[in-house]
């Protein structure tokens, strides 16, 4: 059976002989990963963004996570202001009578730099982390060395002690799964926070995590996590754009280019 990653080549390989120049950017090209109907007013604003968000050295392929978050964001944001369309907070399970502001690439933590994919912020504080993966196999390690350790221990343990089983805080369990108790740990932070993951049911190396995030954040953080799949999230987003051609389109040409043909 072909893998999730070989089927999603496949698929994006057909979207690129519709949409580019070629099956495969190369890095100089790698402004045609934003979908053309946003493409223009994208990268405008990109360029003038302060503080100035880094690209992923990888953002040029087709399978680029932060080129889908992008695309699936931006189209909703005024770009003026930041505030965030109530039709995509609906589509989140977000109430869409509160204002949210977007940003991408998030730094709250200066001295550790975790990173969040999309973040939103609530007028009155509240902060919603999102982490967005598409053809990747795992949520991220870490190395199980002193000093990575020490680094882990000084940025996270302690925002994450109270909150999670002791089983995950094992140096080669944390260390396995890093990238998902880093993001936990803005939870402690704020209290006043959520997190919601963003990958395809499809992709069966990340549904298998599935049951990981679950117990992770089943001692007391289980209702600010939430795990949406990509699959229905732009169905609900579809059916909410129904009524605008232009933003329509968008998200038709998103699917084209991010889920696997059967389930566009």
């Amino acid at each position: 059976m072909d893998s999730y990653q070989s089927r999603l080549n496949e698929n994006q390989a057909a979207y690129a002989a519709v949409h580019l120049p070629s099956q495969v950017l190369a890095p100089a090209d790698y402004r045609l990963n934003i979908l053309s109907g946003v493409r223009e007013r994208f990268w405008a604003w990109f360029d003038a963004v302060k503080p100035a968000i880094e690209l992923h050295e990888s953002f040029h392929r087709l399978d680029s996570s932060q080129a889908m978050a992008f695309n699936l964001v931006f189209p909703f944001m005024d770009t003026s202001t930041g505030r965030v369309d109530t039709r995509l907070l609906e589509c989140l399970g977000l109430p869409p009578i509160l204002h949210y502001d977007g940003a991408f690439q998030k730094v709250l933590g200066e001295k550790e730099g975790t990173r969040c994919d999309v973040y939103l912020e609530e007028a009155g504080g509240q902060r919603i982390f999102f982490n967005l993966k598409l053809a990747e196999t795992t949520f991220g390690s870490g190395e199980n060395d002193p000093e990575h350790r020490r680094i882990f221990d000084r940025d996270c343990r302690a925002f994450l002690a109270d909150r999670i089983d002791a089983e995950w805080l094992i140096d080669e369990t944390s260390c396995k799964h890093e990238r998902i108790l880093r993001l936990v740990a803005y939870l402690g932070r704020y209290p006043d926070s959520g997190l919601v993951f963003i990958y395809p049911k499809a992709n069966e190396s990340l549904t298998d995590s599935d049951n990981v995030i679950k117990r992770i954040v089943s001692k007391s953080l289980a209702p600010r996590v939430a795990i949406l799949y990509l699959e229905p999230l732009l169905a609900r987003i579809l059916e909410a754009t129904k009524g605008d051609a232009a933003l329509h389109a968008h998200f038709l040409q998103f699917c084209q280019k991010y889920l696997l043909a059967q389930n566009v």
